[in-house]
């Protein structure tokens, strides 16, 4: 039968957790059910063996477990780490990101904003801090993804990369201690990124805070807001920003895109299923592979 875990925490002291997946990992379980903040607020299915391979990393002391959901792992490039050109149905907030990068220009603090959910923004996010942070960049703007700095980043455990859920923690506290992380100067990274989902959720007091944060930026630190919900937020806020779109994606390329899963995972999958599946998730590329590992 399947098994459940609460993931909501990125770490795990060692204990009766770590002994249950230690098991497993011993053991021919086809499926383990996650749940928590980090992974969404629906319950997503993942194949264990893909889980075991690029979920955890087991040593004597800690389990830790990316935040990184499946639909990051799904379509790689070399070594399995994610460029640019890999965030499909993007095009332009991607290559004005690209531009920027190239041309030394990327500014302190973006707003990606968008009418449906699961379209990349923190993907992008997170793929601007690899970018800038990587110590053997390809072609001037890859990640190499063999570097320390891109594993750490890319797994969810670079203490450089500040990542917060304003819509589960978006108390002035919450801001509070985003300010205080970043007064000091980044650890690893040549540039600490702050990458705030779901911003609009931040009101009264924390928004201010934010304001006030992104104002006066502290050297070498950038700020991403991802919303769905742009008009909630303060305008002021908005107008000190470069207010990135990000469009519903079509249905022909989350159709394409789910075929090329298929055939990387080896899923077989008629024309049809893939244009209904695409249809059905409304433009969301994380439905979209939600929903194919439903119906697998």
């Amino acid at each position: 039968s399947d098994t459940e875990f609460d993931c909501n925490e990125r770490k795990w002291k060692e204990g009766d957790i770590e002994v249950r997946l230690r098991e497993l990992l011993s053991r021919n379980i086809q499926a383990v059910k996650l749940k928590g903040t980090s992974f969404g607020d629906a319950e997503e299915y993942y194949q264990w063996d893909a889980l075991k391979n690029k979920y955890t990393d087991i040593n004597a002391n800690l389990l830790y477990v990316s935040n990184w959901p499946f639909y990051m792992e799904v379509g790689p490039s070399e070594n399995g780490i994610l460029k640019s050109d890999d965030i499909i149905g993007q095009e332009v907030p991607v290559r004005i990101i690209r531009n920027s990068f190239l041309n030394n220009n990327l500014h302190h603090f973006y707003i990606f904003d968008s009418s449906s959910p699961g379209v990349s923004k923190t993907t992008l996010a997170r793929v601007m801090a690899m970018m800038e942070n990587c110590n053997n960049l390809k072609n001037k703007i890859d990640p190499c993804g063999e570097c320390s700095i891109c594993k750490s980043i890319y797994s969810g455990k670079s203490s450089d990369i500040i990542e917060l859920d304003a819509a589960k923690n978006r108390s002035v506290d919450d801001i509070r201690k985003i300010s205080e992380a970043i007064a000091h100067g980044p650890l690893e990274c040549k540039t600490r990124y702050v990458i705030i989902d779901e911003a609009h959720s931040l009101t009264g007091i924390a928004a201010d805070a934010t304001l006030k944060m992104t104002e006066e930026p502290p050297k070498n630190t950038r700020f991403i807001f991802c919303t769905t919900k742009k008009e909630k937020m303060i305008d002021t806020t908005i107008s000190r920003s470069i207010d990135l779109s990000f469009s519903r994606i079509s249905v022909k390329y989350i159709s394409d895109n789910l075929k090329k899963i298929c055939l990387l995972e080896s899923i077989s999958i008629d024309e049809e299923s893939a244009h209904l599946i695409a249809r059905k998730s409304k433009g969301s590329i994380r439905n979209s592979i939600s929903y194919l590992e439903k119906v697998n």
